[in-house]
């Protein structure tokens, strides 16, 4: 009876204390509810856009939408997006230029893009407000001007 009774009572602290991690138990609905949900976001040059990207990462949603005011080149990456980028690329996930509806890429811009963003790597150290980031990817879409020059005009991190 001693027996049943200690099983009975670890038992119950075990879902007790599993009730308390994220991610188990009644929050499984929970989680597949945020990682389905779109949070939106605008790009400002600003730590408080980090720490707005940062929390919205940290909620685990499927998708962050941020829209830039002023749209810039792949070969002229904000260092602070730039950043983000790079905790993705280091923690093993993606980072990829796409053509807004669909518009073709040109080679040279993906390998320009490429080396760029291989050099930024090599000179990043990661700092913990972008630990969030590992858990996502991310996505440049863009639209060329009437030069032909594509210009960034969304970015969207997914999360894996």
């Amino acid at each position: 009876m001693k027996t049943l009774i200690n099983n009975a009572v670890l038992f119950t602290t075990l879902l007790i204390l599993l009730g308390c991690v994220p991610g188990t138990g009644s929050n499984i609905q929970t989680l597949q509810t945020r990682h389905n949900s779109t949070s939106t976001l605008e790009y400002f040059n600003s730590a408080t856009f980090d720490e707005s990207l940062s929390n919205a990462m940290k909620q685990e949603n499927g998708k962050i939408e941020v829209s830039v005011s002023t749209p810039f080149s792949p070969n002229n990456v904000p260092k602070r997006l730039d950043t983000w980028f790079t905790v993705i690329k280091e923690k093993g996930g993606k980072t990829e230029v796409k053509p807004i509806d669909g518009e073709r890429m040109v080679t040279k811009e993906i390998v320009s893009l490429i080396l760029f963003l291989y050099s930024v790597y090599q000179s990043v150290k990661t700092q913990l407000r972008y630990l969030p980031a590992e858990n996502y990817n991310a996505t440049l879409l863009y639209r060329r001007d009437e030069s032909g020059e594509a210009l960034i005009e969304k970015i969207v991190f997914t999360h894996k």
